[in-house]
């Protein structure tokens, strides 16, 4: 969105910085095999199964469970402890508190917080937007990088930790761009700055704070 607005309003921008966006491998016929998108698919499958509680139906589908290195590792580490917790707590994203914060369990069952559940602010069906592509419906993401005249940096992380690549072995996305989609994007900005590997998930602003604060400044340096 950021992208979005310094391209198509350049005289309100002077600076763009991104936060590792999932640009390109958002698009038909890569997404599909994307963490990301799978997480969508959840969503719009919960949406229509009828049933009441997306953290509980996240945790029987996710493919995080993939990542655990067998099902049996994932409940007895992840699901099975959250379902124990709703049973006591029906309304609430679950919270197992003998996990300390580096194993980042918990954050798993953050990211399930929700309008629909009361449990959080996300709205479902703005996933639904990505699992169907409509977000993206006059969005051409390479000529809009393009037309970015600012100065602008990109902060791509590290592949993720115990995996040779951005990819895991079925060939599944686990981040938001591959190395060669950061490069891309570095190469289609105009004025542009690539932080790449950074020891951090996704949201580098909370995990790595003070890298995040740094580029913020360097931009504002870059942008004067």
């Amino acid at each position: 969105m950021a992208t979005w607005i310094a391209a198509n309003a350049p005289e309100e921008v002077k600076g763009l910085l991104i936060e590792d966006a999932p640009f390109f491998a958002t698009e038909p016929g890569r997404a599909e095999f994307t963490f990301a998108w799978l997480g969508f698919k959840d969503m719009a499958d919960f949406l229509a199964s009828g049933q009441s509680n997306f953290t509980r139906y996240s945790l029987e589908h996710t493919y995080l469970a993939e990542l655990f290195g067998s099902q049996t590792n994932f409940d007895k580490i992840v699901k099975n402890p959250a379902l124990k917790f709703m049973e006591k707590h029906p309304q609430q994203i679950p919270r197992i508190w003998l996990y300390p914060p580096e194993l980042k369990v918990n954050q798993i069952y953050d990211l399930t917080a929700n309008l629909q559940d009361g449990t959080g602010d996300y709205d479902l069906r703005f996933g639904l937007a990505f699992y169907d592509f409509s977000w993206f419906r006059d969005f051409p993401q390479e000529e809009t990088l393009k037309q970015v005249q600012c100065p602008s940096i990109l902060l791509h992380v590290a592949k993720p930790a115990n995996f040779q690549d951005y990819y895991d072995e079925k060939g599944i996305l686990l981040s938001a761009m591959d190395a060669e989609d950061a490069k891309r994007v570095d190469t289609l900005l105009s004025d542009n700055t690539l932080i790449d590997n950074v020891d951090s998930g996704h949201d580098i602003h909370v995990e790595q704070p003070y890298i995040f604060i740094k580029a913020v400044d360097d931009l504002a340096k870059k942008a004067k």
